[in-house]
């Protein structure tokens, strides 16, 4: 979702990010076929954030950056966030596309 210093921001709750490392790192050293992915997020992700998750993402078989797609029109219940501009996508790839086995964009 984005860095673990500010995970609260993205997940909307206090999280206990020393198991989501842990998880990170299990997954990482498990042997078996894997996938992280990060949905970008206009107006809520930054070049900041993305730079942080790099080191996190370090040695990952295979990472995904994907657009967000907005809810139908009647889904009220949420923030209304966009879909990132094709800039947020560079980024994401000049950071981490060398810290990954590798690196897709959807």
């Amino acid at each position: 979702k984005g860095p673990l210093n500010d995970y609260k921001r993205f997940t909307g709750c206090d999280v206990d990010t020393g198991t989501i490392e842990l998880s990170i790192e299990l997954i990482k050293q498990s042997g078996i076929s894997y996938e992280f992915r990060t949905t970008l997020v206009g107006g809520l992700h930054t070049r900041e954030h993305i730079n942080q998750l790099a080191p996190l993402m370090y040695g990952v078989s295979r990472y995904a950056v994907q657009t967000y797609r907005m809810p139908p029109s009647d889904f009220r219940s949420q923030p209304v966030f966009t879909p990132p501009d094709a800039e947020l996508f560079h980024i994401a790839s000049e950071a981490l596309r060398n810290q990954v086995e590798e690196f897709l964009v959807r």
